[in-house]
């Protein structure tokens, strides 16, 4: 499990410091929250000019379970994230199983992911819409893709 996230976490950031090296803030995020308690995103894409966030829990597994999720359903990390990163736009669980986009946290396979953030750098331009629905919809009503030099 932790060979695929260090795997993804890297890739992904290789990918964003290419496509825009002072745009984007792509990590892990651990921390103690103001309530006490801890929380943790294994990835975290962070936009500083538009002030959005995506946060991602990777997991080796190719199964779904609810535990997958806890991390990512808690509001008091949306909250932080929302006062520290940036608005949250989109949670998703990266793993070994098939794309399931249709719910409110939708798991993406890891594989299509990384192809997605590779295309991403290779065409020099961002697009979160492929993985989450408000995205896909905002970036429909723009005229152009957003390009990043």
């Amino acid at each position: 499990g932790i060979l695929l996230e260090n795997i993804v976490i890297a890739e992904t950031y290789l990918a964003f410091r290419k496509i825009a090296p002072e745009r984007y803030y792509v990590s892990q995020l651990a921390t103690r929250l103001p309530s006490g308690e801890s929380a943790e995103a294994d990835l975290i894409v962070a936009d500083q000019e538009t002030d959005e966030a995506y946060l991602f829990e990777v997991k080796y597994a190719s199964n779904r379970t609810e535990e997958q999720t806890r991390h990512l359903r808690n509001p008091n990390l949306v909250r932080y994230v929302n006062e520290n990163f940036g608005q949250v736009k989109g949670r998703a669980v990266l793993y070994n199983g098939p794309d399931e986009k249709g719910e409110e946290i939708p798991y993406l396979n890891a594989g299509n992911f990384l192809e997605d953030v590779y295309s991403m750098q290779r065409r020099g331009e961002w697009s979160f819409g492929q993985w989450f629905a408000e995205d896909a919809e905002r970036q429909r009503d723009e005229e152009e893709p957003r390009k990043c030099r």
